[in-house]
């Protein structure tokens, strides 16, 4: 009989690996996830369920259905714990029960019990069982957070990073594009298994790669899949179809515009968005379900409620799944993944019938920053560290000697990583569980490329763990190497570029462009260039690829997207003026090896250039007229193609400057100021200092007011409806030629009513009497010119008047409209003659007859003009 040993009750908690953070809010905790039916904890376990390893004999008695009476103490123990049903962990597989049998698998078993018993009670109940020789504890679990035409696929960095952005290192990537072009976009007799939540299997960009029939949910056992956020975005980093013209690109999704299908996905699922559960089943169906690669996305979290992180739990449990699969350290997920790596790609009697003999299985190394991962770090699995774009390990991710390899998983910091999300959608996460599925796509597209008969899972490991990126180091950071999927395709090949021999510079101001022809190894373009770059020849001839002599600089260029032969440039910007820059270039491969040294180029960068102003039209003795409003633009450009400021001193008020997409205008009113000269400033400033200073001057010319050149003669108006028009501008002109605006004076309102309008005098009587007008022309500055003209309005049949009556001193005789002689005569009321003059009179100069000696009373007044007779009666007061 084996010694039973009871596997201790440590304080942790099964979750997916990273809370996966969305990009647009990288710091707000995920909340946990609250099942229909609560799970109840004692510490860190998940307490009414646990896993048993029993020995044959205890096999015999459970699968005879009888264990009350064939095993007493064992009907105590359950009894004890308030047992409530068991089930084996992994159940009949039929035609591949046989294997099973022969791994052990049939002999782990879950027990369900009353969850109010704790933990310690239960070791203790059953330790005393015979047959019982491993008990495990349930824990909680939580998931871990260019050549196609696939529209997003520009924002996949970790297929192609060029290190274009501040924040990114050049060749941090995984080296898949000349994959695609030369070897593989994966095939579709590869099945991956995804044990996760559940891959949306109708998602626009994953459907016509995956597999539903032999997909399967372990949470509720049911063939019923339920899409998930993280699942379905593992996927996408897969397989995602590529070249559909829809979404993004997987690392082994195919070529679809050239009828290429992708590897195969099968939805494993064991979480749900309440629950979780079934992973060791899962790992083994996928096993006996066609699948050789499984990508596990999740592992272990010993975190607190609060936070705070379980260290002596993280470690114990690190120790443990550091021990092979035997005696204390059997665990039923060791045993599924023992079974997974030796039955995967085999048919029930044993026989290749898959693209590979045996399977590998992947793990997140997790997201805890610590040095433990458990259940990653089992020796039977590849550990899948983090990096980010910026070429370190990423921040969260967990480290040591077990991790296997890295991959790209994405920092908030810098970004993260997109991909499929359920409803058709897309998203970005970061985590080690984004690393996984990038390494599991590595290992696709070589079993892709490779795969066949004889092909095993060491053929496939050799590959993976033997290359590295030849760019980026990592393992001093204890996340082993960057994988890097060209140089496992090339494992075992001498892959030496060819020398640069073309390499020539092009010059504009203080930026050099350096081009050449890419060079490669038969029809593989090298990996990349370091290029090295400095103003000392010598210290340029002098540098190599791991030391730079003094002076120069090294830097790299990532070549994998281009073929061989196709041309290249890097830029050099914001140089030195007048100086002379050398430059040579050495390629690399995969290890990385290096081509001969280029020789040496060189390039000179001239003297600087201010920036140029040049006005829309000639400025010379350009003038305004004090009316005038003139407009004229500057255009400014620099013609090294410097960035460049521009500032304006004006030179008086009449400016008012625009600045517009062509360059800067300005508005000069000439009156806005006095006549004289005055002097703007355009000032152009390069981002060197480079300055022009262009004086834009200006005269606003003297007003001269206008001049009436003639005037209306005075009017008699007879009765109110007789009226009079003139055309004003006649009257009048302006030397500048300015438009000019008019106005009116009238002494007797009451008497006629005299407007200019649209250039128009208009005078209409509305009383008798006599007015005098005056007429105005204004320029826009207020100088002005007028006459005088006088208006007698007259009742019709009168053509004469005499006024005032009653007089008091002087009598006004008014007559016609020329100035003639009028006789005067005066008789008193007795008839006597006491006025008999003649005198000169006319309507608008009235004659004068002084009365003011006259005895007061009535008197008879006679005038006679123009061959007639008028008499009127006036009082003398």
């Amino acid at each position: 009989m084996v010694k039973n040993t009871i596997w201790p009750f440590l304080a942790l908690s099964v979750i997916l690996m990273t809370a996966c953070k969305q990009e647009l809010d990288p710091e707000t905790p995920v909340e946990p996830v609250v099942p229909d039916t609560v799970e109840v904890t004692d510490g860190i376990y998940i307490t009414g369920t646990a896993n048993i390893f029993v020995d044959e004999d205890m096999v015999a008695v459970l699968e005879s259905g009888t264990p009350a009476t064939r095993s007493a103490a064992f009907n105590d123990a359950l009894g004890e714990i308030g047992f409530t049903s068991m089930e084996r962990i992994f159940p009949d597989a039929g035609e591949f029960e046989p294997r099973s049998r022969e791994m052990g698998l049939h002999r782990w078993y879950r027990i369900h019990y009353s969850p109010s018993v704790k933990s310690d009670k239960v070791a203790e109940a059953l330790s005393s069982v015979p047959g019982i020789i491993t008990l495990e504890p349930i824990i909680r679990t939580k998931q871990m957070g260019i050549p196609f035409n696939d529209p997003q696929i520009g924002s996949q960095w970790q297929y192609w990073n060029d290190g274009s952005r501040s924040e990114w290192i050049a060749g941090c990537d995984m080296q898949v594009i000349p994959v695609w072009r030369y070897y593989t976009t994966g095939s579709s007799k590869v099945v991956i298994a995804v044990v996760d939540s559940g891959i949306d299997l109708n998602h626009e960009d994953l459907l016509a790669n995956v597999d539903a029939d032999n997909s399967h949910n372990f949470v509720n056992n049911s063939s019923v899949i339920e899409p998930g956020s993280h699942g379905t975005h593992v996927a996408g980093s897969i397989a995602a179809v590529n070249n559909n013209g829809i979404g993004v690109a997987g690392m082994a999704g195919g070529d679809a515009a050239n009828g290429i299908p992708g590897c195969r996905l099968i939805s494993c699922q064991v979480f749900s968005d309440k629950s979780s559960g079934g992973f060791e089943s899962a790992i083994k169906w996928a096993a006996d379900h066609g699948a050789v690669l499984c990508n596990n996305s999740w592992g272990y979290d010993f975190s607190n409620d609060d936070g705070t992180y379980r260290t002596e739990d993280a470690r114990e449990t690190h120790e443990f799944y550091l021990q092979p699969n035997t005696g204390e350290y059997a665990s039923a997920l060791k045993s599924a993944v023992d079974y997974f790596n030796r039955y995967a790609g085999l048919d029930a009697k044993g026989n290749q019938v898959g693209p590979m003999a045996g399977g590998v299985c992947m793990f997140s190394a997790g997201n805890d920053n610590k040095p433990y991962g458990a259940p990653a770090c089992y020796p039977e699995v590849v550990a899948v560290g983090g990096v980010g774009p910026q070429g370190g390990r990423a921040y969260y991710s967990n480290y040591g000697d077990w991790v296997d390899v890295s991959a790209t998983g994405g920092d908030y910091h810098y970004s993260q990583i997109l991909s499929t999300l359920p409803n058709n959608e897309y998203g970005n996460f970061q985590g080690t569980s984004m690393s996984c599925p990038h390494a599991v796509g590595v290992a696709a597209l070589v079993v892709s490329a490779f795969g066949g008969e004889g092909f095993t899972r060491e053929n496939l490991l050799e590959r993976l763990l033997n290359t590295k990126n030849p760019t980026v180091s990592v393992q001093s950071q204890g996340i082993g190497v960057l994988m890097d999927a060209l140089a496992a395709m090339t494992y075992g090949e001498e892959m030496v570029p060819g020398k640069v021999t073309d390499a020539r510079t092009d010059v504009a101001s203080n930026s050099v462009t350096l081009s050449w022809s890419v060079t490669g190894s038969g029809r593989l373009p090298a990996s990349g260039y370091h290029i090295f770059a400095g103003t000392d020849r010598n210290a340029v001839a002098a540098s190599t690829v791991d030391k730079t002599a003094g002076g120069a600089r090294k830097y790299t260029f990532i070549s994998t997207a281009y073929e061989p032969g196709e041309t290249v440039s890097y830029s050099f910007k914001s140089l030195d003026f007048e100086t002379t820059y050398w430059y040579k270039i050495i390629g690399f491969d995969k290890n990385p090896v290096y081509s001969e040294e280029s020789d040496l180029v060189s390039a000179y960068t001239p003297a600087n250039n201010p920036p140029v102003v040049t006005p829309s039209e000639s400025i010379a003795g350009f003038s305004v007229r004090s009316f005038e409003t003139k407009t004229i633009s500057f255009s400014v450009e620099d013609p090294d193609g410097h960035e460049f400021t521009v500032s304006i001193t004006p030179g008086s008020e009449a400016e008012r400057w625009n600045e517009t997409s062509a360059g800067h205008t300005v508005t000069i009113d000439g009156s806005k100021v006095q006549e004289g000269s005055y002097t703007a400033v355009i000032i152009a400033t390069d981002r060197y200092k480079a300055t022009t200073e262009y004086p834009f001057k200006y005269t606003v010319l003297p007003n001269n007011p206008p001049v009436a050149v003639k005037s209306i003669d005075n009017l008699i108006l007879i009765g109110k409806e007789s009226t009079a028009e003139y055309n004003i501008s006649e009257y009048f002109s302006d030397p500048d030629g300015e438009y000019l605006t008019y106005e009116t004076e009238n002494t007797a309102t009451s008497v006629l009513h005299a407007a200019v309008n649209a250039g128009v005098l208009h005078i209409t009587p509305i009383g008798y009497g006599l007015s005098t007008i005056t007429v105005y022309a204004k320029d826009a500055r207020g100088e002005k010119a007028g006459f005088t003209f006088q208006v007698l309005v007259r009742e019709p049949g009168v053509e004469y008047q005499l006024y005032p009556n009653p007089v008091v001193s002087d009598l006004f005789v008014s007559t016609g409209t020329e100035l003639e002689q009028t006789q005067v005569t005066i008789a008193s009321g007795t008839g006597n003659i006491v006025y008999d003059e003649t005198i000169s009179a006319s309507a608008f100069a009235p004659g004068v007859v002084s009365m003011e000696k006259f005895a007061p009373g009535k008197y008879v007044v006679t005038i006679r003009f123009s061959g007639k007779e008028y008499q009127q009666t006036v009082i003398k007061k």
